[in-house]
């Protein structure tokens, strides 16, 4: 599914209030390797690569059309790639999300794989939506399963991949 950014920005504050939250529980350390999961059009990373001084910060995110956004944020110290947060690789000391790992599927597995991933004494700094069970989402699987909807979607239903705070708990524990 494509990405339009001006779509994107048109609740800028409302979606930027959680990256705020997420900011302050980072530990600031000068000269991190630093990923951003899901950058999006990179206005946040840039302040999240602006708050962590002398810092290498990596954005990443799977839709080229924000990708294309986010590339006039680029600097020496901050970059952009096109790559699958499910897929991450290296050694990091930061990795931070914010509104992005409800897309991946499996989480039981993406969080145990994200934390392999930290170096020692890394952080995992990671928002969540869960609004999955809000009514306005009932209302939409539930009206997806009618005609014409069912039809057009050839049956398609996407379940939410989201576990429970309890569950979350469990996997980092484990």
């Amino acid at each position: 599914m494509p990405w339009d950014p001006n779509q994107y920005h048109k609740f800028q504050a409302q979606r930027s209030a959680p990256f705020y939250d997420l900011l302050a529980l980072v530990e600031v350390r000068p000269n991190l390797k630093v990923v951003d999961l899901g950058c999006g059009t990179g206005e946040l990373t840039r302040q999240l690569a602006d708050a962590l001084p002398g810092s290498d910060v990596t954005g990443i995110d799977s839709s080229p059309q924000m990708l294309e956004k986010a590339a006039t944020y680029a600097s020496s110290s901050l970059h952009f790639e096109k790559s699958d947060q499910s897929q991450l690789t290296g050694n990091w000391d930061l990795i931070f999300s914010n509104a992005a790992l409800q897309w991946s599927e499996n989480h039981a597995e993406l969080i145990p794989n994200l934390y392999r991933n930290l170096t020692p004494g890394g952080q995992l700094t990671v928002q969540v939506p869960s609004n999955h069970n809000h009514i306005s989402h009932q209302i939409i699987r539930e009206t997806a399963g009618e005609e014409p909807f069912r039809t057009l979607l050839q049956g398609f239903v996407r379940y939410a991949p989201v576990l429970s705070i309890d569950q979350y708990a469990q996997v980092l524990f484990d």
